[in-house]
C-alpha cells in the first residue's frame, strides 16, 4: 500500500477546498514556484502564521503538480490558468507527500521517527519500481536518482510546509 508516493490525498483535498463556498483563489502562487522548479533555487519553504493556509497551498500544488490525477479541470478558471505557462508542469511529476504532524506509532527518537518516512518512502518507489526492489541504495537520494524519473516532495510541518524538488530531478 503506497503511503507518501502519487497518492490522491492532496487532490482530494484541494478539490474539496475549491468545492467550498468560501474558497478564495490563491493559486496565482503556482507562478511563483514554476520560475523555480528545475533551478539552483529549486528549494522553497512556505511560512504563515497558524491557521492561515499552508496546508491549502500544500494541497493545491501537489494536485497541481503531482502526475496521479489529471488535475487541469480542477484548476480551469483560476487565476493560475490564465497563466501562459499554465500546462508547462501541469501533473508533470511524481509526488512524494507527506505531513510531519503524524506522530509515529512506535519508536521514541527523531531518528526513529525519520526513519519512519524514509522506510515508507523507499517501499513505496521500490513497490512503483519493482526493478529497483533487488538493488542496495545507500541512500534514498540514489533510489530516487536511479529511477530515472523527476519528483517532487511535499512536506509539511506543524509550523510551517515546504515545497522541495529533490536533487538533480527537479
Amino acid at each position: 500500500m503506497t503511503l507518501y508516493l502519487n497518492t490522491n490525498v492532496a487532490y482530494k483535498d484541494f478539490q474539496m477546498l475549491r468545492n467550498d463556498k468560501y474558497f478564495v483563489d490563491k493559486s496565482f502562487i503556482i507562478e511563483k514556484v514554476n520560475e523555480r522548479v528545475k533551478t539552483k533555487n529549486r528549494f522553497l519553504c512556505i511560512t504563515k502564521p497558524r491557521r492561515f493556509g499552508k496546508t491549502s497551498v500544500l494541497n493545491m500544488l501537489g494536485a497541481y503538480y503531482g502526475k496521479a490525477y489529471p488535475a487541469g479541470e480542477l484548476f480551469s478558471g483560476l487565476k493560475v490558468s490564465e497563466s501562459p505557462d499554465f500546462t508547462i508542469h501541469l501533473n508533470k511529476y511524481n509526488l512524494i507527500s507527506f505531513s510531519m504532524n503524524e506522530l509515529p506509532g512506535k519508536g521514541k527518537t527523531y531518528q526513529d521517527y525519520i526513519g519512519r518516512f524514509e522506510a515508507n518512502i523507499r517501499n513505496d518507489i521500490r513497490e512503483a519500481y519493482p526493478q529497483l526492489d533487488k538493488k542496495e541504495f545507500d541512500s534514498l537520494s540514489d533510489l530516487l536518482t536511479a529511477t530515472g524519473d523527476e519528483f517532487i516532495f511535499v512536506m509539511e510541518d506543524e509550523d510551517f510546509g515546504i515545497v522541495a524538488k529533490r536533487g538533480n530531478l527537479c
